[in-house]
């Protein structure tokens, strides 16, 4: 005896039988949002690769223009990052020890426990290199 109410769908069609005919699960797949505009990019690319083709010497250095533009403003941009990273790791690491000096200074009003200055004592060997 088999159970057919596992296989069923929600409105009584079977997915199997759904599935296996002519794949139209993929068909649907691919032409959902997400996965439309990479098949669309690959369709483009492969028409531009054709038309490349074709007139290969009279494109050409128009081509190697274009890369060469997009190939500066690349290296600008690294540039610009780099420098906006340097700059931010200038600015902030003062700020930054002041907070933890702010910080130490605090926990050692709070905790004078933990102040390890006062626990050196006069008398006691020290080692310095």
């Amino acid at each position: 005896m088999v159970v057919q109410g596992a296989f069923l769908a929600k409105d009584g069609h079977d997915a199997e039988a759904e599935g296996e005919a002519g794949g139209a699960g993929i068909v649907a797949m691919l032409t959902k949002p997400p996965l439309v505009y990479v098949v669309a990019a690959l369709i483009l690319l492969c028409v531009l690769t054709a038309v490349f083709q074709r007139y290969k010497e009279e494109l050409s250095p128009y081509l190697f223009g274009l890369l060469d533009c997009c190939a500066g403003c690349a290296r600008g941009l690294t540039a610009g990052g780099q420098g906006c990273c340097y700059v931010a790791k200038r600015c902030c690491y003062p700020v930054k020890e002041s907070v933890f000096f702010c910080v130490d200074k605090c926990d050692r009003c709070l905790h004078p426990h933990k102040d390890k200055a006062k626990k050196m004592q006069a008398d006691a060997p020290t080692f310095h290199f």
